[in-house]
């Protein structure tokens, strides 16, 4: 298996990007996109996306559930769960 390389870059907004090797926003193991308030975006290959959890955790505590690029409702995300 090829072990994956990202590339971490922070603009002058102190928003932190992971992207994979073709510029995508990218990360497996946790948010792709971090911006400086504490919002939160979960990203792999350039699509929201987390199995996990929420794909979307904003600093005042809102969340959004995103699978393959489609937003769902928590109780779809939940209802995947079982």
């Amino acid at each position: 298996m090829k072990e994956e390389i990202l590339t971490v870059n922070t603009d002058k907004h102190n928003t932190i990007r992971y992207l994979n090797e073709y510029s995508e926003l990218h990360h497996p193991y946790g948010p792709a996109v971090i911006r400086a308030n504490g919002d939160k975006y979960h990203y792999i290959n350039d699509q929201q996306h987390n199995p996990h959890g929420p794909a979307v955790i904003r600093a005042n505590g809102s969340k959004e559930y995103w699978i393959n690029n489609r937003e769902i409702t928590e109780s779809e995300f939940t209802a995947r769960q079982a």
